[in-house]
C-alpha cells in the first residue's frame, strides 16, 4: 500500500531576540507579585533550540537536538533527560523506548519494523516500540501518529494486616456460598522481580509461580528472558529479586505462609505471573513506562491462554506527566483492562512532601511574578518541574539566590514563554560568569495532543550550592509538580509555597485502574535480634491514614485513592537476593525471626492488599470488570473514628478495604445501587471579587434512582457557594454550583469537597478554586437576544459579546454549561476578543424535552470566569407525521413444506402518544385496506401475529388461507420521526412440520426519505444446492402515486464476471409486490431500477437455506453511494462453538482491486490478523468460513474467536466494492443464519443508537452489540447501555461498558442479564466517551435460552 507522509516545519518561536536583554525597567505597575525584584539575566543562545516536532514530548525533543556521539553520554548537561530510559548498542547508536498514540496502530507498528525499530506492544492506541534517537522525528511526521512519550523510568512505592480486612472470613466461607483464597485466578505481579525459591510461592507439588519475564539483564529491543513452572521446578530458572520489593508485594497479595504459618497473604491460593520490569536494584528509579506497558500485557496474555481471569499489582510510579488520565502510559494501561482483567496500583508515598504547587499567575514580568523555591536539589542532581494549564500565556524561568531571604536574586534566566524552548542553557553568574547551573525550559507544547493543554517541563543540574527558586508571570492557573525533588514552604509577598494536594502519581492516576492509599495496622514488632521495635512515635498511629500517602484528586479532578489498606507496617516474604542489603545497620531491625520476613511500609504495601482482594472477588465472579470491582470496594469500605462516617474522599477514597464484605457483595446478589458525582470543569478560576460557577453531575448506577442532597464543604471566609437546585431527583441530572469571592479574598488555592447524599449512599467530587488577586479590569458575557425559541430537531441563535471594564482587552474563551440532554451548542468561534468580537451560538433543540430550559453562557479570560443566562425555550409540534412502510407480511405456506408468520414490532420511543393508521394492500389473498390504533409514550407493542393484529385492528383481511401483503404504519402527533420504528420478523416452524422452534428473519419499517431515489444494488445472491434467493420488489406508494414500472438484472460474479445472467420486469400498482427467483447456478448481484412512473418503490432480497427454510434478510444499497467510501467496518466475523461467518466481497467496478482485511479479535491481542484479496472486474467471492480462510493464508488464528473486520483498498478509496456477511449455525439439516453488510466509514452511529423489538421470554432472547469502529483515532469509548421497557417506557436497567478501538463487545441475553424480568424492550447506547464512531445492532435468538429451540437469529441494525 502506499503511503504518503507530510512533513510539517514547525518552529520555535521565542519572544526575544539571541542578543542579551537589559535589566528590567525599575519603573511600572506593581503587578501582583507584592514584592519588585530586579532580575539579572542570563544570556541565552537561540541556535541550541531547532524546529522539532511537537508531537515529540518535551524529554524526547530535548534528546532529538542533542549533539555529538551517543557513546559519550553524559548527564552533566542534561545529555540524557530526567528519568528517561534509553540504550547505546556497541556502535554508539542510542535506541529509545517510547509509547506512540496512533490512530492506525497496525500501520504505525508495521513502519516502525520497516524502519529498522522494533514493535513490543500494542494497548489500545498506543504503541509500545524502540526506535532509534535519529528516527524519532520521522516517526513523529507520520500523519496516523499523535503523539511520542519517552519510557519514563517510575519508582517502587515503598500477620496483623489481612485479618484487619476480613480477608480471613472470606478464607472461612462465612456467610458466603463457599470459601474462597484466589483459586483459579492469577495474580500479576510487575515490579522487581521475586524470589522463586521462597516457600510462600509453593506447595509441596511444586511451585505457584506459572511464568516469569525478567527484562533487567536484556538490552532495549532484545526479546524478553522468561521461564515456565516446569524450569522453575527443575531449578532451571535463574530468576531472582535483588531489590526485594517485588517478594514483598507478591507475599502480601499472594503469599501462602508456607515458610512460617500466620504471614500469608490475601490469595494464597492464587496463582501467580511475574513481571521484573525494573532496569535499576541499586537505586529507587527504575520502572521503565515501556516495560510496564509489556509487562501487564504479558500477564494479561498469559491469563487469556489459560482461559483465567487476572488482576495485576503496580506498586510503582511517579510524579511527571499531566496525571489526568491522558498520558500514553495511562492510556495504555486503562485500555488492556476489561472483564477478569483488572489492574491495582498504588497511589503514591508523597503526602507529606511539599511536591505540588498550584495558582493562578498574574504580572507581566520577573519584577511582577510569583516565586516558589525548588528545594532539595543537590549539587550535581537533577530537578524538574512539571507544569500544565488549559489556557491563558504563562511565562516560566528560574532564579538563583545565596539565601532564601534576598529579595533581588543573583542571578535568573530569561523567562520561557508559550511556544518557546531552550536546551541545555547556563545560568550564568554575573560576577565570575562561571555557570551556575545548567538548565532546560520546553514550553513549546501550547497543545498537547492527547489533552490539549499547555505544557511546560523545566530541568535543572545545579552546580553550585545555594537557593534556586522557579518563578511565573502572565495569566491563567497552573499545576506544577516537583519531581525528584520537593517544593518549599516559603509564603508571604511575592512567595508561594507549595503543597500536599494532587500527589497522587502516575500510572494511580489513569482511568479504570483502582489507586490505593495507606494506613497504618501495624507500629510494633519483635525483630530478628529480638529487640522490639516501635514505630508509634514517629508519625505512626494504629488506624490512621499513613503520614506518607499521597492525596488526590487528579488534575482533571477525579477522587483518588478509591479506598485505603493496611501499609504500614507490613510484615511479607523477604528475598534470599535482597537479605544482605538488609542486614546491613539501620536495616537490620526491619527483618523477623527466621530472616524469611521483612517489615517495611508504603502505598506499594497497601496495594498488594487490594490486589489479592480483588482475585478472592474474581474467583467469586471472574467476570467482573473495573467498575464492578470498584464499586464492590467503595460500597462496602469500612469507616470508623478515623475515616469519619464522610471520609475525605481524597485521602480516604471511600473508606478502608474490607475484602468480607466486598467478596460477599459479588458473590451474593450482585452490586447495590450507588451513583458518581462529578464537576465540570474541576477547576474554577477566578478574580478576588468575582464568581464562577460549574456544573455537578449525579450518574446513577446499578439502578440508583433515590434524591441526592448537595452540600459543599472547604470554603473559606471571603467565599460563599450554593447550589441550583439543592437537590437531584430519580438519582440522574445536574446542578449548577456557584462560587462568589469577595473582593478582599487573598489569592491562592481553594480545594473545595462536593458532597452528594441520597439512598443511604454519599459520593464526593474535588473542586480547585483558583482566585487572583482582584483588579479593577472586568468584564461581563451579554447575549442578544438571551432566549431561544425553537421546536424539536430545528436550531435558534443568540450573539454572544463580552463587554470589557477597567481596560479589559484579553481574549475571552467561550463554553456552555447546564444544556439540556438532547440539545446541542455551537459557537461560529470558540474564542472572542473581548470589546472587539462576537460568536454567534447556535442551539439545536435536538429532542430536547418540550418547555423552557435555561443554561450558562461562560466567558473565561484574564484568570476570570463570567457567565450569562440564556433561556431555551423548545416548542411542541403536536401535528406531526411520520409513515414507515413495511416491504411484506405475511401469513402464508412457503416451499419445502414451511408456513411463514410475521410478527410485529412497534415502537413509540417519544413523550407524545402516537396515533396509528394502518394501510394494508393485499398482495395474495385479499383483505386491502385500513385499519387505526394507538401506542402511549414510551410503549413498544409486539404482536406475535402481524396479520391477526390488523384484522383486530379493522382492516378486512381474510381470516383463513395464504395472506401476503405491504403495509404502511403511519404514527401521528409524535414531533420528531426519530422517536418511532417498525419491526418486522417473520419467521417458520423448524424442523418442517414439527414446531419445535422457528427461523426466520427481521427487517425495519423503512421512511419515505430512505426510499430509493435511483438503482439500487442487492449482493451476495446464490441458488445452488444449499440456498435458493428471492429477490422481491414493491411499489412503496398510496393511490394517489400512481404506478411504477422496474427492471431486475441479475448479474453473474463468477466467470465469465459481469456477465447479464437474467432480466426481469415488474409494473407494480399501489402496494404492488412481485417476488422472482434467482435462478440455477446463479451466484452474484441484483441490479434494480426505476423505468416508468413516479410511485416510490423498493426492493429487498432473501437468501432461503434449502432445507430449513431459514431466510436471510438482503437490504438494498442505493448505487450512488458507491463512489464515497474509503473503508467499511464488517460488525462481527466468527469462528466459535458451531457458529461461523461467511463473508462476501463484490467487485463491482471495471477495474481488479486489491482489498485489504484486517480482523481484530482479542484472542489475537492488539495487532489484527491482516490479509488481502485480488479481485478481477465485477467478481463476487465468498469465504464459507472467512476466519479458516484467514488462517489458510498462514497466520496463526486460534479457535474460537470473534471480532470486527475492517476493509480497506490499495489507494484509499473502496468505491463499488460491497462487503457483507451471513453468520449461522447448523441446524434443521441446514444452517440457521442471518446476512448483514459492512458499514460505510462515516456511516456509524456518532453518539447514540436505539435498538427496538428486544425480547426475552421462553421463546425468544436478544442480544446487543457494539463495534467501536476506530475510524477517527486509536482511543477506547465509554458507552451505556439504557433498557425501556416497551410495557411502561420506564428505565428498567443500565450498564456502562468501555470499548477499545476497533473492538466487538456483545451482551448476550441483555434483558436478562440487565433488566431482569423484562420481556419486552427496547435500549438506548450512548456513547459518553471516546473520539471514534460506533456500530450497534440486536439480534433477536429463537429460543429463551441458548440451546433451546432453533437458536436461529434475527440481525437488527440500530436506527
Amino acid at each position: 500500500m502506499t503511503r504518503f507522509r507530510f512533513v510539517a516545519l514547525l518552529a520555535a518561536l521565542l519572544a526575544w531576540s539571541p542578543s542579551a536583554p537589559s535589566r528590567p525597567a525599575e519603573e511600572g505597575p506593581q503587578g501582583s507579585g507584592a514584592g519588585r525584584r530586579t532580575a539579572v539575566f542570563s544570556p541565552l543562545v537561540l541556535h541550541d533550540a531547532p524546529p522539532v516536532s511537537t508531537k515529540l514530548d518535551p524529554a524526547l525533543r530535548q534528546l532529538v537536538t542533542q549533539k555529538g556521539a551517543v557513546g559519550a553520554l553524559s548527564t552533566a548537561k542534561l545529555t540524557v533527560p530526567q528519568d528517561v530510559h534509553v540504550g547505546v548498542t556497541e556502535t554508539g547508536e542510542m535506541l529509545v523506548p517510547c509509547l506512540i498514540r496512533s490512530n492506525d496502530p497496525a500501520e504505525t507498528a508495521r513502519q516502525i519494523l520497516e524502519l529498522g525499530g522494533t514493535h513490543r506492544v500494542t494497548a489500545g492506541d498506543i504503541v509500545v516500540a524502540v526506535v532509534r534517537r535519529e528516527d524519532l522525528q520521522t516517526v513523529a511526521e507520520w500523519s496516523e501518529v499523535v503523539s511520542i512519550a519517552a519510557s519514563y523510568l517510575r519508582k517502587p512505592l515503598l500477620n496483623v494486616s489481612r485479618p484487619s480486612t476480613g480477608a480471613d472470613q472470606v478464607f472461612a466461607g462465612s456467610g458466603l456460598p463457599t470459601g474462597y483464597t484466589g483459586k483459579g485466578v492469577i495474580v500479576g505481579i510487575v515490579d522487581t522481580g521475586i524470589d522463586i525459591r521462597h516457600p510462600d510461592f509453593s506447595t509441596p507439588n511444586g511451585t505457584r509461580i506459572l511464568a516469569v519475564w525478567d527484562v533487567s539483564g536484556v538490552p532495549v529491543g532484545g526479546q524478553p528472558y522468561t521461564c515456565n513452572a516446569t524450569q522453575i521446578n527443575a531449578g532451571t530458572c535463574l530468576e531472582t529479586d535483588l531489590h526485594g520489593h517485588g517478594t514483598h508485594v507478591a507475599g502480601t497479595a499472594a503469599g501462602n505462609g508456607r515458610a512460617q504459618q500466620g504471614y500469608h497473604g490475601m490469595a494464597p491460593e492464587a496463582d501467580i505471573i511475574v513481571a521484573g520490569a525494573t532496569r535499576s536494584t541499586t537505586s529507587e528509579g527504575g520502572f521503565d513506562d515501556a516495560d510496564i506497558v509489556a509487562a501487564c500485557r504479558f500477564v494479561f496474555d498469559h491469563a487469556q491462554g489459560l482461559g483465567r481471569p487476572a488482576v495485576i499489582n503496580l506498586s510503582l510510579g511517579g510524579n511527571g506527566g499531566p496525571l489526568d488520565g491522558t498520558s500514553s502510559l495511562e492510556r495504555a494501561l486503562s485500555s488492556l483492562t476489561g472483564p477478569g482483567r483488572i489492574i491495582v496500583a498504588a497511589n503514591g508515598n508523597e503526602g507529606a512532601d511539599r511536591i505540588h504547587l498550584s495558582y493562578a499567575t498574574a504580572g507581566t514580568s520577573y519584577a511582577e511574578s510569583f516565586e516558589t523555591l525548588w528545594g532539595q536539589i543537590p549539587s550535581g542532581g537533577i530537578g524538574k518541574i512539571d507544569l500544565w494549564y488549559p489556557s491563558g500565556s504563562i511565562s516560566v524561568g528560574i532564579a538563583y539566590r545565596l539565601s532564601a531571604d534576598a529579595t533581588d536574586p543573583r542571578a535568573t534566566t530569561l523567562p520561557v514563554p508559550p511556544g518557546g524552548r531552550v536546551s541545555n542553557q547556563s545560568l550564568l553568574d554575573p560576577g565570575t560568569g562561571l555557570p551556575i547551573a545548567f538548565y532546560s525550559i520546553d514550553a513549546a507544547t501550547v497543545s498537547d495532543p492527547n489533552n490539549g493543554h499547555r505544557h511546560v517541563l523545566v530541568e535543572l543540574t545545579p552546580v553550585l550550592p545555594g537557593f534556586y527558586s522557579f518563578y511565573t508571570f502572565g495569566s491563567g492557573a497552573f499545576d506544577a509538580w516537583a519531581v525528584n525533588s520537593k517544593f518549599g514552604d516559603k509564603a508571604g509577598g511575592f512567595w508561594r509555597p507549595g503543597d500536599f494536594q494532587k500527589t497522587v502519581g502516575s500510572p494511580a492516576s489513569a482511568r479504570n485502574l483502582i489507586a490505593v492509599g495507606n494506613h497504618t495496622t501495624k507500629v510494633q514488632w519483635t525483630d530478628v535480634d529480638g529487640l522490639a521495635q516501635n514505630k508509634s512515635g514517629s508519625g505512626f498511629t494504629l488506624g490512621a491514614i499513613s503520614p506518607s500517602s499521597s492525596r488526590g484528586p487528579t488534575r482533571d479532578g477525579r477522587t483518588k485513592p478509591e479506598l485505603t489498606a493496611p501499609g504500614s507496617f507490613i510484615a511479607a516474604p523477604l528475598s534470599e537476593g535482597a537479605l544482605a542489603k538488609y542486614r546491613a545497620p539501620g536495616q537490620r531491625s526491619q527483618i523477623l525471626n527466621g530472616e524469611w520476613y521483612l517489615v517495611i511500609q508504603g502505598t506499594s504495601m497497601a496495594a498488594p492488599h487490594v490486589t489479592g482482594a480483588v482475585a478472592l472477588m474474581l474467583q467469586a465472579n471472574p467476570t467482573l470488570d473495573y467498575a464492578g470491582v470498584l464499586n464492590a470496594l467503595q460500597s462496602t469500605a469500612s469507616r470508623d473514628s478515623y475515616t469519619s462516617t464522610n471520609p475525605d474522599p481524597n485521602t480516604w477514597g471511600a473508606g478502608k478495604l474490607n475484602a468480607y464484605a466486598a467478596v460477599k457483595a459479588v458473590a451474593g446478589a450482585g452490586p447495590s445501587a450507588d451513583f458518581t458525582l462529578s464537576a465540570n470543569p474541576s477547576t474554577l478560576s477566578v478574580a478576588a471579587g468575582a464568581s464562577g460557577t460549574t456544573s455537578v453531575t449525579v450518574t446513577p448506577r446499578n439502578g440508583f434512582s433515590s434524591t441526592v442532597s448537595l452540600s459543599a464543604s472547604g470554603a473559606p471566609a471571603g467565599m460563599s457557594v450554593s447550589f441550583s437546585p439543592t437537590s437531584i431527583a430519580g438519582g440522574s441530572g445536574s446542578s449548577t454550583f456557584s462560587v462568589s469571592t469577595s473582593s478582599g479574598l487573598a489569592a491562592g488555592t481553594y480545594p473545595l469537597t462536593i458532597q452528594g447524599t441520597g439512598g443511604g449512599v454519599t459520593r464526593s467530587a474535588s473542586l480547585s478554586v483558583a482566585v487572583a488577586q482582584g483588579s479593577s479590569q472586568d468584564f461581563r458575557m451579554q447575549l442578544s437576544p438571551p432566549q431561544i425559541t425553537a421546536s424539536p430537531w430545528s436550531s435558534g441563535t443568540t450573539v454572544v459579546t463580552c463587554v470589557p471594564s477597567g481596560g479589559f482587552s484579553s481574549p475571552v474563551t467561550l463554553s456552555t454549561t447546564n444544556l439540556v440532554a438532547g440539545a446541542s451548542a455551537t459557537f461560529s468561534s470558540p474564542s472572542i476578543q473581548c470589546g472587539v468580537s462576537s460568536s454567534i451560538l447556535t442551539i439545536s433543540a435536538g429532542s430536547a424535552p418540550i418547555g423552557t430550559h435555561v443554561l450558562a453562557v461562560s466567558g473565561y479570560g484574564g484568570g476570570m470566569s463570567r457567565g450569562a443566562a440564556l433561556a431555551l425555550t423548545v416548542q411542541g409540534s403536536a401535528g406531526s407525521s411520520t409513515s414507515l412502510f413495511v416491504p411484506v407480511i405475511l401469513k402464508s405456506s412457503g416451499a419445502n413444506e414451511s408456513y411463514y408468520t410475521s410478527e410485529l414490532t412497534l415502537t413509540n420511543r417519544s413523550t407524545q402518544t402516537a396515533a396509528l393508521r394502518f394501510s394494508y394492500t393485499a398482495t395474495s389473498g385479499g383483505g386491502t385496506g385500513t385499519g387505526t390504533a394507538s401506542l402511549a409514550a414510551g410503549r413498544q407493542l409486539i404482536v406475535p401475529d402481524a396479520i391477526d393484529y390488523l384484522r383486530s385492528r379493522g382492516v378486512p383481511i381474510p381470516a383463513s388461507g395464504n395472506r401476503v401483503g405491504t403495509l404502511r404504519v403511519t404514527f401521528d402527533g409524535v414531533s420528531n420521526p426519530k422517536d418511532v420504528s417498525v419491526i418486522v420478523r417473520t419467521t417458520t416452524p423448524v424442523p418442517p412440520k414439527t414446531p419445535t422452534g422457528a427461523a426466520g428473519l427481521a427487517y425495519t419499517g423503512v421512511p419515505a426519505s430512505q426510499l430509493p431515489s435511483g438503482p439500487v444494488l442487492l449482493c451476495g445472491l446464490r441458488r445452488d444446492s444449499l440456498d435458493r434467493t428471492n429477490i422481491a420488489v414493491q411499489n412503496a406508494g398510496d393511490a394517489a402515486a400512481g404506478t411504477v414500472g422496474l427492471r431486475i438484472t441479475l448479474i453473474s460474479g463468477v466467470p465469465p464476471t459481469g456477465n447479464v445472467v437474467a432480466t426481469h420486469s415488474a409494473d407494480l400498482g399501489p402496494g404492488g409486490f412481485q417476488q422472482i427467483e434467482a435462478p440455477p447456478g446463479f451466484f452474484g448481484w441484483a441490479r434494480v431500477e426505476r423505468t416508468s412512473g413516479q410511485a416510490p418503490w423498493y426492493a429487498y432480497a432473501v437468501i432461503n437455506d434449502n432445507f430449513n427454510s431459514d431466510g436471510s434478510f438482503v437490504l438494498p444499497f442505493p448505487e450512488s453511494t458507491l463512489g464515497s467510501t474509503h473503508g467499511f467496518t464488517l460488525p462481527v466475523a466468527l469462528e466459535a462453538s458451531v457458529y461461523g461467518t461467511e463473508a462476501i466481497f463484490t467487485n463491482l467496478t471495471d477495474l481488479t482491486r486489491r482489498v485489504y482485511l484486517d480482523y481484530y479479535a482479542d484472542a489475537l491481542g492488539a495487532a489484527p490478523a491482516s490479509v488481502y484479496i485480488d479481485m478481477p472486474p465485477k467478481a463476487q467471492y465468498s469465504y464459507e468460513n472467512v476466519v479458516a480462510a484467514i488462517r489458510s493464508a498462514g497466520i496463526v488464528v486460534p479457535t474460537g474467536v470473534v471480532g470486527p473486520m475492517f476493509i480497506t483498498a490499495e489507494g484509499g478509496s473502496t468505491a463499488g466494492l460491497f462487503v457483507g456477511a451471513r453468520t449461522g449455525n447448523p441446524g434443521g439439516g441446514g444452517r440457521y443464519s442471518l446476512f448483514y453488510s459492512a458499514v460505510p466509514f462515516g456511516a456509524a452511529a456518532s453518539t447514540q443508537a436505539w435498538i427496538s423489538g428486544l425480547q426475552q421470554t421462553s421463546t425468544s432472547r436478544s442480544n446487543l452489540a457494539l463495534v467501536n469502529t476506530g475510524e477517527v483515532d486509536g482511543s477506547s469509548s465509554t458507552f451505556r447501555i439504557e433498557i425501556f421497557s416497551g410495557e411502561t417506557g420506564a428505565k428498567v436497567g443500565e450498564k456502562t461498558v468501555s470499548l477499545p478501538a476497533r473492538r466487538f463487545l456483545q451482551e448476550n441475553a441483555i434483558l436478562a442479564t440487565v433488566a431482569p424480568g423484562t420481556s419486552n424492550a427496547y435500549a438506548r447506547i450512548t456513547k459518553t466517551s471516546g473520539s471514534n464512531p460506533f456500530v450497534a445492532y440486536g439480534v433477536i435468538n429463537d429460543g429463551g435460552q441458548p440451546g433451546q429451540r432453533s437458536g436461529d437469529g434475527a440481525f437488527v441494525l440500530s436506527e
